[in-house]
């Protein structure tokens, strides 16, 4: 099937009229414009007062229309507004209203609350008591405690002290001074050492305790009931003449130390011992100072 066109000139046809039409009123619209410029030219000062004249009327006339149309439109939002206030007011008061009784709910909601922070402090307060109660049952079984270790610590533990000193001069006799200590403890006193000082005086004199030349005999760990001898040796172990012994005779032989060692509780101790001959008889006595031990400094 073959397609047939409109016709050879239709579409410039239509184009001609579009232009034809366009031309035909810019040249109205032109001549009216030249004709009023040209009616204007040629009226009288009279006729140009009279159109001046109808044209202010024709403009105080449409503002007059639009004044009072905005003057009714005016109006109605206003009464529109009046109502929605009126209408407002009503909801104000059914609000105060409604907060009237959320504020009388609030209020018995706080005395509520009140009353249960009170009882919550009754509460609290039997709670802080009976931990304070607790508190001072738990601080007495730890004294006790305490008080039960420290006694069995003291029953069990080493005890060391000096048992007995011996030595006395004789001619064709090296002068040595036996110390003798012993554990009377239930457990062994461990690193134990020993210092001993030969310390002569003129008779009557005091000795005068310079452990800086002491001698120290480590012993080790002493078991119970177990004793060690420590023996000083003041001539150096060479045998005395007559002469010498009618010396030591004639003066205060004084012997002191001091023993330290540890229990089983890895507790230190120690003690001071200090012993003189008595004339010549050989027996020595205890002084009247330096016979001390941790345990007597505990005490006062």
């Amino acid at each position: 099937m073959e397609h047939k066109d409109e016709g050879p000139g239709t579409g410039s046809q239509i184009a001609q009229f579009s232009r034809a039409w366009r031309a035909w009123l810019i040249g109205y619209i032109k001549s009216k414009f030249q004709q009023r410029k040209a009616k204007r030219e040629n009226e009288t000062p009279t006729d140009r007062a009279a159109r001046v004249t109808a044209s202010a009327t024709v403009w105080i006339a449409f503002f007059t229309v639009v004044s009072a149309s905005v003057g009714i439109f005016t109006f109605c939002v206003l009464r529109n507004q009046l109502q929605e206030m009126h209408q407002s007011g009503i909801d104000t008061h059914a609000l105060a209203g409604a907060a009237s009784d959320a504020a009388n709910a609030a209020s018995d909601q706080a005395d509520a609350a009140q009353q249960f922070s009170d009882t919550a402090e009754d509460i609290n307060g039997g709670i802080a008591g009976a931990v304070g109660q607790l508190e001072a049952a738990a601080g007495n079984a730890k004294a006790g405690i305490r008080a039960t270790q420290a006694a069995m610590r003291l029953d069990q533990r080493a005890w060391m002290g000096i048992t007995a000193v011996s030595g006395k001069p004789e001619e064709g006799k090296p002068f040595d001074i036996s110390i003798s200590f012993k554990n009377s403890g239930r457990t062994p006193a461990r690193h134990v050492v020993m210092y001993g000082m030969y310390d002569p005086s003129p008779r009557g004199g005091k000795p005068r305790f310079p452990l800086e030349n002491s001698v120290a005999n480590k012993l080790g760990e002493i078991p119970p009931n177990g004793d060690r001898n420590f023996v000083l040796h003041p001539n150096q172990g060479v045998k005395l003449s007559k002469i010498d012994v009618d010396t030591v005779l004639g003066i205060t032989v004084w012997v002191h130390g001091r023993l330290t060692y540890d229990d089983v509780f890895g507790r230190p101790h120690w003690l001071t011992y200090c012993v003189s001959m008595m004339g010549d008889s050989g027996v020595y006595g205890f002084c009247d100072e330096h016979n001390e031990s941790d345990e007597d400094q505990k005490t006062n």
